[in-house]
């Protein structure tokens, strides 16, 4: 379990410094977009499972 956590921990750093501070070369905007998409996928998904459940608030 733990090494599980670990390697998605490595994962995501790796992710984050290849694709989103290595294609801009910049470790600001790097982070920035990949804080927003990190946002948007995390709050899409559980959007989706909440609406699968059926499970809905008023805002």
């Amino acid at each position: 379990m733990i090494t599980r956590i670990l390697f998605s921990i490595e994962v995501i750093y790796w992710i984050q410094k290849h694709i989103f501070v290595g294609i801009w070369h910049s470790r600001r905007v790097g982070i920035l977009l990949y804080v927003i998409f990190a946002e948007i996928l995390f709050w899409g998904i559980v959007a989706d499972i909440l609406h699968w459940l059926g499970i809905y608030w008023k805002l």
